[in-house]
């Protein structure tokens, strides 16, 4: 590993385990980690955005296959992995503006916000700010993409 790879790695690890902030500081989530892309929609929808599954994911850039949600006509990606560990090597291949992960580059078809929180990578393509600001409370600061 070199020396870039280590920093990274550290200011990651602490920015992880620290909750790193956005401008306005720390998001900590409320209420239990959604453990899976099923809770995540609830919870979402519970917030009073509409949710609804729209289909599976197989990704060419996480480790896991992902599902796609709509949440008021934005797209909502959710990736669950086996272990929190898992889903945090996955988001630490993810560039801090969301547009490579690993050495693939990503023309999303919307600015990406990519949050992590347990065993879930979750990517909304989207500028709602209402979702935007449910995914944080949910889930913490975003780790990536568009601010």
């Amino acid at each position: 590993m070199n020396m870039r790879h280590a920093l990274g790695f550290l200011v990651a690890l602490i920015c992880g385990a620290a909750g790193c902030s956005s401008r306005n500081g720390p998001v900590r989530p409320a209420g239990p980690r959604p453990a899976g892309a099923e809770q995540l929609a609830a919870a979402l929808g519970a917030r009073g955005l509409g949710v609804a599954y729209a289909n599976p994911l197989d990704s060419a850039v996480f480790a896991v296959p992902g599902s796609v949600y709509t949440v008021n006509g934005d797209d909502l990606q959710v990736f669950v992995y086996p272990t929190e560990s898992a889903a945090l090597t996955d988001s630490l291949r993810i560039a801090p503006s969301g547009g490579t992960v690993g050495t693939t580059a990503i023309g999303w078809i919307a600015p990406p916000h990519i949050f992590r929180r347990g065993p879930l990578i979750v990517v909304y393509l989207g500028s709602d700010a209402r979702i935007r600001e449910a995914l944080s409370a949910e889930l913490g600061n975003q780790i990536a993409g568009a601010h």
